[in-house]
């Protein structure tokens, strides 16, 4: 008989059962025997397998007719959970799955015996798939398909014929046998030097890292093998491979089997190397953008520290790169030069790498042409005339000249007697080589030029003969001089010679040498061979360095070369631009053009990158162009929708200053795009300038310069002149030029007919009138001469003095001057506009009547109209370290009021020769510069107070204050009436405005001084450098008393 079936319920402990009849069974062996209790309850969970047996539907009516099986327990396996038939495979050597079931006898007295179910499912079983045991409490099934899983359940049957139901299901995976050694299912060129080898199955460490057991034809080397965590692929680093197919031999490689499969013979798989980068980047367009600008496309992707590495890059005819800067796209890089003219240039590029691994990079270097074709209406000018050997005379020009002109013979004539004979255009096509009958030893010579026409679409033919002078000496024993030698811009250097020098020994690094460790990276000679170019590490600005130079040889027979020389140098931050630019506008130009403007040019590189902008409202921008101007872009947006205001966020812009200074900070302005503009502009505010001479108008939207600069639109109450008017780049601003306000009154100006910019060209439809004052300023603002400048042309204000640079954008200083003219206001102009031919270059308004001077050119001859018409020639000169070393001096008297100047190169002026530009400095009639009257210019000193003051009362300090017109070196210190220095209270560089500075009666030592009467003398300084050496002198000095008491 069977036992009953049992009950079960649940308490606190865990699970436990109630029998109705209860029998001692052997002990189940998996049961963990950390636990008693839980190890009885869990033996009496199999006292009952149909408690433990699940049977699926198809078996319940089959199940019915069974008897309970009281005693069927099956081991479980050590890695299955303990309620599981345990099972082993055994292996046939026709590799067909045997897995051995065993379970523990049951003692019933009517046992007949025991069968075996098993099935690949589940829960699913037949007889088909059973075996009959008989009483044995093992069976081996065999036969079973490797790699499967297999599911078993035993059931026990008496001498009657009933079979109980099914004991716990157990399950069990035939293992597979592995007699196979490891295939390769895949081999692959990674790049150059790697290869990776992917495996059928995994391989073992030792021998897939033994690089002996790969091999590759064509001479590749296996340098190292690497198996990776998924122990079936092997990195294989090797030596460099080429584009092609190659073989793989691979031995000797066992898997994880036991025992192992190895890998022999050898087995060889084929593989390829194509498409990957083994040329370096090639040059597939260079372009002038402008006449300071070069962009440069290669053909695939650069390294940016390679392509904004200015050194990798040069220019024909001594162009100079400022800087480099790599485009978003990877492939444009940008280049700031100095300024072109039109003709041919040659762009030579090297160690540019691409993004490769490893990179690609060019070397030896390769070049390509380009040409710069701007707006060209000036003619050629002849820059140097002199003689090559006894019978030949070098004639070179500022630009490409025609052929046909230039071998002209009757272009050309040479005084004393000699003729020409033959005529050479060098390849550059800005010189010519004449050759000519002998030349005399010792002997001068003037050559004349004439006729001679550039290379522009439409030709500038010289409207004037220019005239050169020089001399020939046989047999020349001069070692060249050094004559200048000027920085450019912090990483770049210029010198210049008294004569000719040799290509070889000038563009030799090690002939040069500089202090304060700064290292020479080239040196390029240019057409001329008097002037050489080296590109160096960084300079810093305000400190003297010395150039030794040595070795350099000039042209001439005997080869002189010149001894060790020593040469100063310095490059002055005074004027040197450190602020970022400024958004002044944005506005919509139409649906889809959105125009910014800044205060400044800009570099195209951050001008045009995307990422500096952003529009909010979901406004996408999907181009950027920078204007020809360098002050404005052009946002190319999706459509803007019609009333809406927009913001504009812009950021990371950066100026065109030696240093770049880039905006650091979001500048973020708001505009309403209006699709069909009905609304005329209006004027919004009218400021009057601090010299009372000009008036700022700002409308609310972009107006025609047709109508803004018609004077006869404005009307100034009390009979104030309107001189002219200028539209401001943005087109919101008209600046007015006046006769002179005065302070502390209120006027009135009266404006019509201005036109805004919209494709209705809305007109205002009556007069606008605005009021506007200027409040008088505070104590010592107006004591002096003020000086304004409204040109749009570049300008600084400075102090004339020696030393001082002249121009933005060139060293070229002050060598000697009158010293009747040291300490005027002077504007320095920039060299580069030295072709303007304008008769309004430039405008500035004084306040009050002063002589204005303007250093001209001494070979221009005649000079243009506006300086003869209105100046008187002085007889004297100012010299000057530049292509010429003299200015002549013109003057004229001025009134309260405007002051307009024309361009260097203006109607009547001398076209034959390239003029230095001029620049311009003013005197003040009522002598305020020290010497005259002792007040000085630079500053205002006022008395301190309280004065005196008491270390003993309430007034224990006393403050000094001054006001600056200028940045300037300031030193305050107090005396003693012996003239002792005592105290000094400031010593540095200080902005423009009104400082104070408060003295507490102690010394430099921090001790008290007797009570009397003492000195505080304000000195503004600066250093001063003349030839070779650099001295610190005190451009003004004032002196006040005051009184201590204790």
């Amino acid at each position: 008989m069977f036992a009953k079936q049992a009950k079960c319920f649940f308490n606190a402990n865990g699970i436990r059962f109630a029998f109705g009849e209860r029998r001692e069974l052997p002990s189940l062996k998996c049961v963990y025997q950390d636990d008693k209790n839980v190890m009885e309850d869990l033996q009496n969970v199999l006292q009952f397998d149909s408690i433990l047996s699940k049977t699926t539907g198809k078996r319940q009516q089959e199940n019915r007719s069974k008897k309970p099986f009281a005693g069927c327990r099956l081991f479980a396996l050590s890695f299955i959970a303990f309620l599981v038939v345990s099972a082993s495979a055994h292996f046939s050597p026709l590799s067909a799955g045997t897995l051995t079931i065993a379970w523990d006898a049951n003692t019933e007295s009517d046992l007949a015996g025991y069968r075996v179910y098993y099935s690949l499912a589940s829960q699913t079983y037949t007889k088909v798939n059973s075996k009959d045991v008989g009483t044995d409490l093992r069976c081996v099934v065999d036969n079973l398909e490797e790699g499967k899983t297999y599911y078993f359940v035993v059931t026990a049957y008496d001498r009657a014929g009933n079979e109980s139901n099914y004991s716990i299901e157990v399950s069990a995976t035939v293992n597979v046998v592995d007699q196979t050694p490891p295939a390769i299912t895949q081999v692959r060129a990674v790049d150059r030097t790697t290869v990776s080898i992917q495996f059928s199955e995994p391989v073992t460490k030792t021998t897939a890292e033994n690089k002996s057991n790969y091999s590759i034809d064509k001479q590749i080397a296996v340098v190292s093998a690497a198996l990776q965590s998924d122990n079936r692929t092997v990195i294989l680093t090797t030596l460099e491979h080429i584009n092609g197919t190659y073989t793989l031999s691979v031995q000797n490689i066992s898997d994880a089997a036991t025992p192992a499969n190895i890998i022999n013979p050898a087995i060889s798989v084929q593989y390829t190397l194509s498409g990957l980068d083994l040329t370096p980047p090639a040059l597939t367009q260079v372009r002038a953008v402008d006449r300071t600008t070069v962009s440069v496309e290669f053909s695939e992707p650069v390294a940016k520290t390679t392509a904004e590495n200015k050194s990798n890059y040069s220019i024909s005819q001594q162009i100079v790169i400022a800087r480099a800067t790599l485009q978003s796209d990877n492939r444009t890089v940008i280049l700031e030069t100095s300024e072109h003219n039109n003709g041919a240039y040659t762009l030579t590029v090297q160690n540019i790498s691409d993004v490769a691994t490893p990179a690609n990079v060019i070397n030896p270097a390769i070049s390509a042409p380009y040409t710069f074709s701007g707006l060209d209406q000036a003619p050629p000018i002849v820059t140097y005339a002199g003689i090559v050997d006894q019978a030949t005379v070098e004639v070179r020009f500022d630009e490409p000249i025609s052929e046909a002109s230039a071998l002209k013979v009757e272009n050309y004539a040479i005084t004393n007697g000699i003729t020409i004979t033959s005529i050479s255009l060098h390849t550059d096509s800005r010189g010519v080589h004449l050759k000519t009958s002998n030349h005399q030893d010792g002997a001068s010579y003037q050559l004349t030029v004439r006729n001679i026409a550039d290379q522009a679409e439409t030709p500038n033919v010289m409207a004037a003969p220019a005239v050169l002078g020089y001399t020939y000496r046989a047999n020349d024993r001069l070692a060249p001089k050094v004559v200048a030698v000027k920085l450019l811009d912090l990483t770049t250097l210029s010198v210049t010679f008294d004569e000719r020098v040799t290509k070889s020994s000038a563009e030799q690094i090690s002939n040069y040498a500089i202090s304060e460790n700064v290292l020479v990276q080239t040196a390029k000679l240019n057409a001329e061979a008097i002037e050489v170019i080296l590109t160096t590490s960084a300079h810093a600005y305000d400190r003297d360095y010395t150039i030794t130079i040595s070795g350099i040889t000039d042209v001439s027979t005997n080869a002189n070369a010149m001894s060790s020389t020593e040469a100063r140098y310095r490059l002055d931050s005074q004027g040197v631009d450190r602020e970022p630019p400024v958004v002044t506008y944005v506005g919509a130009n139409d649906e889809t053009t959105v125009e910014v403007r800044f205060n400044e040019p800009v570099t195209q590189a951050s001008a045009e990158n995307l990422a500096n902008y952003s529009i909010n409202k979901g406004l996408g921008i999907t181009g950027a162009t920078l204007h020809f101007d360098g002050r404005g872009v052009h946002l190319k947006t999706t459509p803007q929708t019609d009333g809406v205001t927009y913001q504009v966020t812009v950021f990371g812009i950066a100026d065109r200053a030696p240093e770049p200074n880039t905006m650091t900070t979001t500048s973020t302005l708001s505009y309403t795009f209006i699709a069909n503009d009905l609304d005329a502009p209006a004027p919004i505010a009218a400021i009057l300038a601090a010299d009372l001479l000009a008036i700022t108008l700002m409308f609310d939207e972009q107006v025609t310069a047709a109508s803004a600069e018609n004077t006869n639109n404005y009307v100034i109450s009390d009979n104030i002149q309107v001189y002219s008017a200028r539209l401001s780049e943005e087109g919101n601003e008209v600046t007015l030029s006046t006769s002179l306000h005065w302070y502390e009154y209120d006027f009135t100006i009266t404006i019509r007919g201005l036109v805004d910019v919209s494709a209705n060209a809305n007109t205002m439809p009556r007069a606008v009138v605005l009021t506007y004052r200027a409040n008088a300023p505070g104590q010592g603002t107006n004591n002096g001469l003020t000086i304004s400048a409204w040109s749009r042309k570049e300008y600084q204000i400075d102090t004339l003095r020696l030393g001082k640079k002249l121009y933005i954008d060139r060293v070229h200083s002050l060598l000697s001057a009158p010293q009747k003219f040291e300490g005027m206001l002077m504007f320095r102009t920039a060299y580069r506009d030295r072709r303007d031919k304008s008769d309004t270059f430039f405008e500035f308004n004084l306040n009050r009547e002063a002589d204005v001077y303007v250093a001209y050119d001494n070979r221009g001859e005649p000079a243009p109209n506006w300086l003869t018409n209105n100046f008187t020639r002085v007889n004297k000169v100012l010299l000057i370290d530049g292509v010429t070393n003299q200015m002549q001096i013109w003057k004229a008297r001025y009134y309260p009021g405007r002051v307009q100047l024309g361009g260097n190169m203006a109607a009547g002026a001398r076209q034959d020769v390239p003029l230095t530009m001029y620049f311009v400095f003013v005197d003040d009639l009522r002598s305020d510069r020290p010497g005259a009257n002792g007040i000085p210019k630079l500053f205002s000193l006022y008395q301190n107070y309280p004065n005196p003051f008491s270390l003993n009362s309430g007034h224990q300090q006393t403050e000094i204050s001054y006001l600056l017109r200028q940045e300037s070196h300031v030193v305050l210190m107090v005396y003693n009436m012996l003239g002792q220095a005592v105290r000094t209270l400031h010593d540095g560089v200080l902005a423009p405005g009104t400082h104070r500075h408060v003295w507490n009666g102690l010394n430099n030592d921090q001790e008290v001084l007797p009570s009397g009467k003492y000195l505080y003398v304000l000195e503004i300084r600066e250093q001063v450098s003349n030839g070779t050496f650099t001295v610190t002198t005190a451009l003004e000095r004032q002196t006040k008393v005051m009184t201590l008491l204790k």
